[in-house]
C-alpha cells in the first residue's frame, strides 16, 4: 500500500471538530473495508496542541517498571484513604440528634417504615403506618440532592389531582399531611439544604381541617387538599445534632480532580481505564447517587457488600469496552493532557449523570412515560435529532478509517436483535444507561478530538448505570416496571350513579359500583375515601351517609375511588380516579379515566 494509504488521517486535532480527513487510494480493492482495527495501528498522529504536554509518556518511558507502579498503587491508596475517611463523616456517620442515637436514614422520595404508600398500602383507615399515629416523635436523615431526587415516580393521589415527576409535599404552615415526602417536606420548610441533606424531627399530630398550597424554600411547591386527613406531621425545633450533612459535594470534587490527575499520568490504556471507571463507580455510590442509605453498622455493610457485588461485574463489562473501543483510541497515546480534558471531564459528566442529565424530561425509554412526563416527546426528538448528527459524524470518520463495512454490520445486527426483543410478549424493551452506552461506545474509537468526547461521556454512563442500578434486564415485565404504580391485568372495578335521597342535614348518599374482571383472586372491593382505604370487602355498595356519622367526619365533600381487591390477601388493582360525592347538595362528579 501507498504512504497515503498508510495514514487515512494525518494531523488530527482532537479540539478540531472538523479535523481535515484524508484518504489514501483503495489500491486493496473491498478487501479495504472488511476489517477490524490493528492494535498497532496509529490513525493520527500525536495532537499538536498539545505536544508540549506529551511529558508523562516521555517519562514513563524513562522510569523502571517497578517504580512506575509504585507511584501508581501509592496515589491510588491515598485517593482510598481520603475517600474511606471522609465517607465516615458523610454517608457512613451515625446521626445524632440531641444526643439520641435513634435516628433513621431515609430516602429522598419515600419512607417506608413511616409510610407505605398511597391508597390501601396502610391498611384501613391508615393504621399499620407509623404516620398515622398520632403523638409519634420520628427523627430522621436526608441525604443531599433531594429536591430533585424527591421526584414521585409513583402516582400519589391528592383528591381530584394526581402527583407525578414532582416532589410530594402536601400542605405548608409547618402543617404537612402524613403522606408526604418527609425529606420534600423538610425541603418545603427550610430546615434541611438540598447541598448537604441534614437531620430533623417530626412530630405526628391530629390534621387539620384542610392542607394549603404554598411556594416554599428550595422553590418546591406543595400541594393543597381541601379537607382533613387521618392525621399530618410538623417539624420541631433541634439544638444539637451531630453526624447528619453530606460531605457528598466534597467527595464529588476530590474524585474530579482524581480523575483528571490519573488521566493525565497514567499512561497504559487499560489502567487508564480501570482506574478512572472505580473512581468514578464509588463516587456514584458514596456521593453522587448512593443506591442505599448508611447510618447504621448494618446499613454500612450493605452499602460496601452490594457495591462489590456490582463492581465486579462493571470490572469485565470494561475489559470489553477497552477491547472494543478504548484500546485503539487510547493506546500508545502521548496526548495526555488531550486525555485528560476531552475524554476524562466528559466521563465525569456521565458519572453525575442526575446532576448533569436530570432535569431533561425524559425519565425511562417506554411509551408509558414518555406519555405521562410534560415534554418527554420534546426533548426525545431533540435528543434524537443531536445523536443522529453525531452518528453521521462518526459514520463518516469511519468510512474514511476503511472500517465502514464491519461498523454497518455490527448496528445491523443490534438492531435486529433489539426489534426482536422488543416482540417478545408480555415484556417491555428497556434501554438503560449501561446498555445505550455498550451500543455507541464501538463507534468512538477513532482518534478525534469529538470521539475522545463521545467515549468519556459513554464510559461515563455505563458506570453510573452499573453502580446506580446494577445490570438490570433488557427486558422487564411491567411488575418490574410499575414502580408501585396500579396494576392493570385483571380487569378494574368503576363506580355506578350513587343513590341520593334527601336527608335532615345530609343526603342519604349510597355509592354502587361493579367489576370488570378476570382475575379470580381479586374477589372484592377497595373503597379510598380522602386518599385513605376505609373499607374493604364483598358487598357492591357503600353508604357514605352512615360512614360520615359513624367517624364523625367534619367535612361534606369527600374524593372516592374504587379498585378491585382481593379479601384473603393485600393484593389490589387499580383504583379509579376521584370520583366527587357532595353530601349536602347530594351532587356526583363521575371519575376521569385513568388510574392511580
Amino acid at each position: 500500500m501507498s504512504d497515503a494509504g498508510e495514514s487515512l488521517i494525518r494531523n488530527a486535532n482532537p479540539l478540531d471538530s472538523e479535523a481535515e480527513i484524508e484518504t489514501g487510494p483503495r489500491d486493496e480493492g473491498l478487501g479495504n473495508y472488511f476489517r477490524w482495527p490493528a492494535k498497532s495501528r496509529t490513525d493520527f498522529a500525536p495532537p499538536q496542541l498539545f505536544e508540549n504536554f506529551s511529558s508523562p509518556a516521555i517519562l514513563s518511558s524513562r522510569t523502571p517498571v517497578w517504580l512506575k507502579y509504585t507511584l501508581a498503587t501509592v496515589a491510588f491508596l491515598l485517593w482510598v484513604l481520603c475517600m474511606v475517611l471522609i465517607s465516615m463523616n458523610s454517608l457512613f456517620a451515625y446521626p445524632e440528634i440531641d444526643g439520641d442515637k435513634l435516628v433513621h436514614s431515609i430516602a429522598c422520595d419515600v419512607n417506608l417504615s413511616f409510610w407505605a404508600g398511597p391508597n390501601a398500602a396502610c391498611g384501613i383507615n391508615a393504621e399499620s403506618c407509623l404516620g398515622s399515629k398520632v403523638g409519634t416523635i420520628y427523627k430522621f436523615r436526608c441525604p443531599a440532592n433531594c429536591v430533585r431526587e424527591s421526584w414521585t415516580y409513583t402516582p400519589m393521589p391528592v383528591g381530584r389531582k394526581v402527583a407525578y415527576h414532582e416532589p410530594f409535599v402536601v400542605g405548608t404552615d409547618n402543617a404537612y399531611r402524613s403522606d408526604s415526602s418527609i425529606c420534600a417536606a423538610a425541603l418545603h420548610h427550610g430546615i434541611i439544604s438540598d447541598k448537604y441533606g441534614g437531620c430533623g424531627v417530626l412530630k405526628v399530630q391530629e390534621s387539620p381541617d384542610e392542607f394549603t398550597s404554598a411556594l416554599g424554600n428550595n422553590s418546591i411547591t406543595s400541594f393543597a387538599f381541601d379537607g382533613p386527613f387521618v392525621s399530618s406531621f410538623t417539624f420541631l425545633p433541634v439544638d444539637e445534632c451531630t453526624g447528619c450533612k453530606s460531605k457528598s459535594s466534597t467527595i464529588m470534587w476530590l474524585n474530579f480532580f482524581a480523575t483528571v490527575f490519573f488521566a493525565y499520568f497514567i499512561t497504559n490504556s487499560l489502567w487508564f481505564l480501570l482506574i478512572v471507571s472505580t473512581i468514578g463507580f464509588w463516587t456514584v455510590i458514596l456521593a453522587a447517587n448512593p443506591p442505599w442509605h448508611g447510618g447504621s453498622p448494618d446499613a454500612n455493610a450493605e452499602i460496601i457488600s452490594q457495591g462489590l457485588g456490582r463492581y465486579l461485574p462493571c470490572f469485565f463489562g470494561l475489559m470489553f469496552i477497552h477491547r472494543i473501543a478504548t484500546e485503539y483510541q487510547l493506546g500508545d497515546c502521548r496526548a495526555n493532557l488531550a486525555r485528560a480534558v476531552l475524554w476524562a471531564v466528559p466521563f465525569y459528566l456521565g458519572i453525575l449523570e442526575n446532576y448533569t442529565f436530570g432535569y431533561i424530561p425524559v425519565d425511562r425509554l417506554i411509551i408509558s412515560d414518555l406519555n405521562t412526563q410534560a415534554g418527554a416527546w420534546t426533548a426525545l426528538i431533540i435528543i434524537a435529532c443531536i445523536v443522529t448528527a453525531i452518528v453521521a459524524r462518526q459514520a463518516y470518520v469511519i468510512a474514511a478509517l476503511g472500517y465502514f463495512w464491519p461498523y454497518i454490520g455490527l448496528y445491523v445486527g443490534m438492531a435486529i436483535g433489539l426489534v426482536l426483543l422488543g416482540m417478545i410478549p408480555h415484556v417491555t424493551l428497556r434501554i438503560h444507561h449501561y446498555i445505550l452506552a455498550l451500543i455507541f461506545i464501538p463507534g468512538t474509537f477513532p482518534r478525534t478530538g469529538l470521539s475522545y468526547v463521545y467515549q468519556g461521556l459513554l464510559v461515563g454512563l455505563f458506570v453510573a448505570g452499573a453502580s446506580r442500578w446494577g445490570f438490570d434486564p433488557i427486558v422487564q415485565t411491567y411488575e418490574q416496571l410499575r414502580r408501585g404504580g396500579p396494576i392493570e391485568h385483571g380487569g378494574h372495578a368503576y363506580f355506578l350513579d350513587p343513590l341520593v335521597s334527601a336527608g335532615d342535614d345530609l343526603a342519604n348518599y349510597v355509592l354502587n359500583w361493579a367489576q370488570n374482571t378476570t382475575e379470580p383472586l381479586l374477589d372484592g372491593f377497595s373503597l379510598v375515601i380522602d386518599d385513605i382505604e376505609r373499607w374493604r370487602g364483598a358487598a357492591t355498595s357503600f353508604s357514605l351517609t352512615q360512614w360520615v356519622l359513624d367517624v364523625d367526619a367534619p367535612d361534606y365533600i369527600y374524593y372516592v375511588r374504587i379498585a378491585a381487591a382481593a379479601l384473603s390477601t393485600n393484593l389490589t388493582g387499580g383504583y379509579t380516579l376521584a370520583g366527587i360525592a357532595d353530601l349536602q347538595e347530594g351532587t356526583w362528579i363521575s371519575p376521569e379515566p385513568g388510574q392511580t
